[in-house]
């Protein structure tokens, strides 16, 4: 909060920026004021064309002021007031609604990266706030966020998709590098028990690891843990964890009551099933371009994008067919188009 000498301060800003005239060097020095009194709506209601940087400054200014964990809840479908502000701030002053890709300046690319990579962290700590993950896509979009980043949050977002939930559990470790890892083997986990008997191999070496991150950010563990049991998959090896573990309460307790059932099971065996490759059935190659919609191989028969990407033409058609009733895959649907551009099914 602003004191009253800053206050005072920003009462002055706007008489003094008019007699300063019209310049823009006056107009820009008005602003820098502004910011430095913690006055950001003003500022942002007087940045005209300079609206975007100050949006960025500000949603950075918020998430260095407030802990990644302040007012998490990973049942919620609500996410901390922190990251609300920054989402309606992104969407006011850098979604056009009329272009894709990125509106920043080639000046705030560096700012607007960090900013990215922290939106794409802090909703990763709320999977199953819906919203909240299709606006952290279309911002994300609009601060020019890579291809890896995209997948992420379209794999975050097609968890709430029944019809492609499953794969899209399978394939999102991959991205437990830049979205919290303890989170991500969680909501993978449930989507792969809540299949049933079938899939309790791999929902067990989902949440148990689930449990091992978990601790790990609790102790400030992560360089201890063993990858051995994933080295079958193409998951990141470098968890990215906050400042403690974020699955905690009755989910955690959930979990290990369930991993330690499923432990004592000798049907059940512990590790991942491989493919004829000798892969976890979701592993890409390093040169090889995953479906954007699942994030599995992509097959033969393929949709492709005006970006060069491409989907798995059966399960595009899913989607789509989804889409017709349902608004969760129609808004995914609708991020891919943003992304990747219109779909094209001509065979190649």
């Amino acid at each position: 909060m602003a004191s009253d000498n800053e206050a005072e301060e920003a009462r002055a800003v706007e008489p003094e920026a008019e007699s300063e005239g019209s310049s823009e060097a006056g107009e820009a020095a008005a602003l820098e004021r502004l910011c430095r009194a913690g006055q950001w709506a003003r500022c942002l209601a007087h940045a005209g064309a300079r609206a975007p940087h100050y949006a960025l400054r500000y949603v950075a200014h918020l998430f260095k002021t407030h802990s990644r964990i302040e007012g998490i809840n990973i049942e919620s479908e609500d996410v901390p007031e922190a990251l609300s502000q920054a989402l309606d701030t992104l969407r006011q002053y850098l979604n056009t609604g009329d272009s894709a890709g990125p509106v920043v300046s080639d000046a705030d690319a560096g700012i607007a990266k960090a900013v990215c990579a922290e939106v794409l962290l802090r909703v990763s700590i709320a999977p199953k706030a819906y919203n909240a993950l299709k606006d952290a896509g279309t911002v994300m979009l609009a601060m020019g966020a890579d291809d890896r980043a995209m997948q992420a949050i379209t794999l975050l977002m097609a968890l709430h998709v029944p019809q492609i939930a499953g794969r899209a559990a399978r394939a999102l470790p991959r991205y437990t590098d830049i979205i919290v890892a303890d989170v991500a083997f969680y909501a993978c986990g449930m989507v792969l028990r809540s299949e049933g008997n079938g899939s309790a191999r791999e929902a067990f070496v989902f949440l148990n690891r689930c449990l091992d991150l978990t601790e790990a950010a609790d102790d400030d563990s992560a360089h201890l843990l063993d990858y051995t049991d994933f080295e079958c998959t193409d998951w990141a090896r470098a968890a990215l964890l906050a400042e403690r573990g974020c699955v905690r309460g009755a989910p955690l307790d959930d979990v290990r009551e369930w991993a330690l059932h499923v432990s004592m099971d000798q049907a059940v065996e512990q590790t991942l099933p491989v493919d004829s490759r000798g892969l976890y059935a979701s592993s890409v190659g390093e040169a090889e371009l995953c479906c954007v919609l699942t994030g599995y191989p992509l097959g033969t028969r393929l949709v492709t994008f005006t970006n060069g990407r491409c989907a798995n033409r059966e399960w595009w058609s899913r989607a789509t067919n989804a889409a017709r009733n349902d608004a969760a895959p129609a808004a995914l649907l609708q991020l891919l188009v943003a992304w990747c551009g219109e779909p094209d099914y001509t065979p190649l």
